[in-house]
């Protein structure tokens, strides 16, 4: 079957055709004439919008969403209205919340609203109309149909999971798949993140992740909804830890000779800022700086500790150590390998043992009381009478002993033998 429909634009007779072609081999083309008169329709004329109305599946003593029905005049002259009423089957099921259209005269082009809703009492599908009387002589009686399904229903069950614990900054995940529905599908997951009536979150999926920024005791309310509408739900808690700082430095240099200024490099960490900083440069219990990056001057030869605590902003510390970190020398040590990184010895026996060809070993201006043999082969040169810190050459290096060539070779600069 084919259907046309004519839709007229004016006041007209139309005609048109329509070829049908086909396989047929002694007709393959049936030519169907279509004729039409177009009317200028005059009076009033009415329609509704949505014409009618599924509310679905209603839970027993609940009320669906309301629905607005629009009513207009599509005719050329005014539509008067008279009742609005609720027919059909079921109409105790279904209410009319509220209508400005009984008694309404209304223009061409004009409209008034119904607002109506599913209110069902007990269970199965039920039917009734929104009748609407005018005067429209083709539609005296216009009808809205409405259709809902009540059911009974049994809430779902809340289950928040927890007591849950976590470290402020950190996140947790909330788990609210222990909640059920004897009787549905849960279809709706709400997370009230501190119980100050505001869901914070929404969701389809029953967990949820949420980063406390400060350590506390926060009560978590869990909401869930199932399919039919109905709800519940249930409280749990969340102990929230506070994030400790870490404390770490590092100094350069960490030895050398008095006076030395030694830089300290502060590289720690904390959550809560700003944070704040108490060094201790020789571990004695007295707070010598509270600078970030600070620096010091050590005066006096010895072994230092040194000390950083830091603070964060909830006043939670952390204090690192480093013991014997600081080495200060009255002077450097009495003979070294000169280089780049000079290697120092305590004996001149030490220091040529460890020489290789060519090496250049220098002391200071002291006394080494010990017997000095150059008894391997290859070539070095000592140099003596240097000052503290092998700045310069001030005297002259004194071997209380015998120095012994046996093998390789020795040059010898301010080197005395007593």
């Amino acid at each position: 079957a084919i259907t046309y429909t004519f839709s007229p634009a004016s006041a007209a007779t139309f005609s048109s055709s329509s070829d049908i072609p086909s396989n047929d081999p002694d007709t393959p083309v049936v030519t169907v004439s279509l004729t039409g008169t177009g009317v200028i329709v005059t009076g009033p004329d009415i329609s509704a919008s949505p014409a009618s109305k599924n509310f679905g599946i209603v839970a027993v003593s609940d009320v669906s969403p309301s629905q607005i029905f629009t009513v207009s005049n599509n005719g050329t002259t005014n539509l008067v209205i008279g009742g609005v009423y609720l027919t059909g089957s079921n109409p105790y099921q279904f209410s009319i919340l509220s209508q400005n259209c009984s008694g309404r005269t209304i223009a061409p082009s004009g409209t008034c609203a119904i607002d109506a809703r599913y209110e069902p009492t007990k269970t199965g599908a039920m039917y009734a109309k929104i009748g609407v009387d005018s005067n429209d002589p083709d539609t005296p009686n216009l009808y809205i149909n409405l259709i809902g399904t009540g059911v009974n229903t049994t809430p779902p069950v809340a289950d928040p999971n927890g007591p849950y614990t976590g470290i402020e900054g950190q996140a947790i995940t909330l788990d609210g798949s222990g909640s059920t529905d004897p009787d549905g599908t849960i279809t709706l997951y709400e997370w009230d993140i501190n119980n100050d009536g505001t869901f914070d979150y929404s969701s389809s999926s029953p967990t949820q992740g949420h980063t406390y920024a400060q350590q506390g005791t926060y009560t978590i309310n869990l909401r869930v909804t199932d399919d039919l509408g109905a709800a519940d739900e249930a409280t749990t808690t969340a102990t929230v830890s506070d994030t400790s700082p870490s404390a770490d430095f590092t100094g350069s240099p960490t030895s050398g000779i008095v006076p030395l200024t030694v830089n300290f490099t502060n590289s720690s960490t904390g959550y809560d800022q700003p944070l704040s900083y108490a060094w201790d440069f020789d571990n004695d219990g007295v707070i010598d700086s509270t600078i970030q990056n600070p620096s010091n001057t050590y005066n006096t030869a010895g072994i230092y500790t040194v000390s950083l605590t830091v603070t964060d902003s909830d006043g939670s510390a952390n204090t690192l150590i480093r013991t014997n970190y600081i080495t200060i020398y009255a002077c450097l040590s009495p003979v070294r390998i000169a280089g780049a990184i000079p290697v120092y010895y305590s004996t001149l026996q030490a220091a040529y043992d460890a020489a290789v060809d060519g090496d250049v070993i220098q002391s200071r201006a002291v006394v080494f009381i010990e017997d000095f043999n150059i008894n391997l082969n290859k070539p070095v040169t000592l140099e003596g009478g240097y000052d503290c810190d092998y700045a310069t050459v001030t005297g002259i290096t004194t071997i209380n002993g015998t120095m012994t060539v046996s093998d390789g070779t020795v040059t010898v600069e301010n080197v005395a033998l007593q």
